[in-house]
């Protein structure tokens, strides 16, 4: 009796915290105002990135919310630069739009590629700020950082070719354009400098990063499909290299070597130790003998081609930064990164508010947000979402629909839902004496693109909220977002 009424002492304690801390929201949708978010002030003060979050890819008051905080950001504290989870190259046309340039919104909108950003949310905020730079010198601007699609890279590209082109013979025909087109791009980028100026520069040479980004990207999702489908395979393919050897009848010097070289290594797997010089060089002569060589028959053809894809992974693995040897975080990498080259060459000293997920703007092991703080510090300033219960837009049994989320049993939101009947900001960073629910490990619900309603109370992440975010924005019951139509 003594223990069961010290445990309720100690949740009654640490429920007070919540409520006698916690900021009242506005109402989401009142985009001019923001008296609740200037509470926030002294918190964000110093910021150079503001990250926010969502719990879902879907949910209306998630994305009002951003608009509000950036107006907040804009108005009150000077910020300029708008950064979206979606494609750089592919949100060009947005950025044309907010300038003030002859655009379709609804066509740039959906030019970002990602259903998840295609809703009227979206395009009441980049409609605030084609108007707010309508009367303003210092203009906004909205970027995408990332870089899975390398169609959106290409033709932006092509485009910036087809400028300086005055005949087929002159200018760089990127048409066939691949990772070994690095000297041409280069040359491109140049030209765009000695005309466009260093602006225009600096915003070709990221979309071209972005390109062979999304190269090495293809190779992060082979290698989370390998995680199933060839790492079980690997017992198998070894040994092969000592069967080819002996099958394979006068293949040239570097194909046998290869094949020794996996037959060698077979009982440790290849461990990718080439990076750098010689060895690098090594396992690219491999992977291109496998690769050209042309077997007898079909069968030997198709292990030969096996063992050529091995060498791929392997100098893929050699060649990525130390920091990234892993299978899930080239992606995030490559957004806190661009992200940098945003605010630092496109937009030289502006302030950036990010809208991504919350998986990748907390400081999460290998997350983007842990790789900008990495670098910006105490500038950054990453804010995350939760709710309870509520509708929001997801992929559920392979359609795009409006999806309900139940009461959550995640802890997260159990605590928050405990004391708190309205939407509230609740402080984290530089607060005393946090309840334990925001100091440890915890479960919070997290859904993203895909959702099943059949497990639902599934969809959670574990995270500590104290570490991963300076703040959380909670939320007792949400809506969808609504589709751009």
């Amino acid at each position: 009796m003594i223990a069961t009424l010290g445990l309720l002492s100690v949740f009654a304690t640490e429920n007070t915290w919540l409520k006698s801390n916690a900021i009242p929201l506005s109402a989401s949708g009142n985009f001019s105002q923001y008296e609740d978010l200037k509470k926030l002030k002294p918190m964000l003060d110093g910021a150079r990135i503001v990250g926010m979050g969502e719990a879902t890819h879907g949910t209306r008051e998630f994305f009002e919310t951003k608009h509000r905080m950036f107006r907040f950001l804009v108005e009150e504290m000077g910020f300029r630069v708008f950064i979206l989870e979606a494609s750089m190259a592919g949100c060009l046309m947005m950025d044309d739009y907010v300038l003030g340039k002859k655009v379709d919104l609804k066509k740039a909108i959906r030019q970002q590629g990602f259903w998840t950003w295609s809703v009227a949310e979206l395009k009441e905020l980049l409609e605030w700020m084609r108007e707010y730079n309508r009367t303003h010198e210092e203009k906004l601007r909205v970027f995408g950082n990332d870089m899975q699609n390398p169609e959106d890279p290409m033709m932006a590209l092509n485009r910036y070719e087809a400028m300086f082109r005055q005949d087929k013979d002159k200018g760089v025909n990127l048409s066939g354009l691949g990772v070994d087109s690095k000297s041409d791009i280069d040359s491109l980028v140049e030209r765009v400098r000695k005309q466009k100026g260093d602006a225009e520069a600096e915003k070709a040479q990221l979309i071209a990063t972005t390109l062979f980004q999304s190269h090495n990207n293809n190779w992060e999702r082979f290698l989370r499909s390998q995680q199933q489908e060839v790492v079980p395979m690997m017992p198998q393919i070894f040994p092969d290299a000592g069967i080819l050897l002996k099958e394979v009848k006068d293949p040239p010097l570097l194909v046998r070597e290869a094949l020794k070289f996996v037959d060698e290594h077979k009982e440790q797997y290849v461990e990718p130790s080439y990076n750098e010089g010689e060895g690098l060089a090594k396992l690219k002569s491999f992977e291109k003998a496998l690769s050209e060589f042309k077997a007898s028959d079909e069968a030997t053809q198709k292990r030969i081609q096996a063992q050529a894809k091995l060498f791929q992974f392997l100098i893929f693995v050699s060649t990525m930064p130390s920091e990234m040897k892993g299978i899930t975080v080239w992606r995030d990498y490559c957004m806190a990164k661009n992200t940098t080259t945003i605010i630092e060459k496109l937009v030289p000293g502006a302030k950036a508010m990010i809208w991504a997920h919350n998986g990748h703007i907390g400081r999460l092991k290998n997350s983007m947000g842990s790789y900008i703080h990495e670098q910006w510090k105490a500038k950054y300033y990453p804010l995350g979402f939760s709710f309870s219960e509520g509708s929001f837009r997801a992929v559920e049994n392979g359609k795009l629909k409006v999806c309900t989320a139940k009461n959550a049993t995640s802890p997260l939101e159990v605590f928050f839902s405990s004391e708190l009947t309205a939407a509230a900001f609740v402080p984290l960073a530089g607060q005393k004496e946090l309840p334990t629910e925001l100091r440890s490990i915890i479960k919070s619900r997290q859904i993203g693109a895909i959702w099943n309603s059949k497990i639902g109370n599934q969809f959670v992440m574990e995270f500590s909220p104290a570490v991963s975010f300076d703040g959380m924005f909670y939320f007792p019951k949400t809506t969808a977002a609504r589709a751009l139509n």
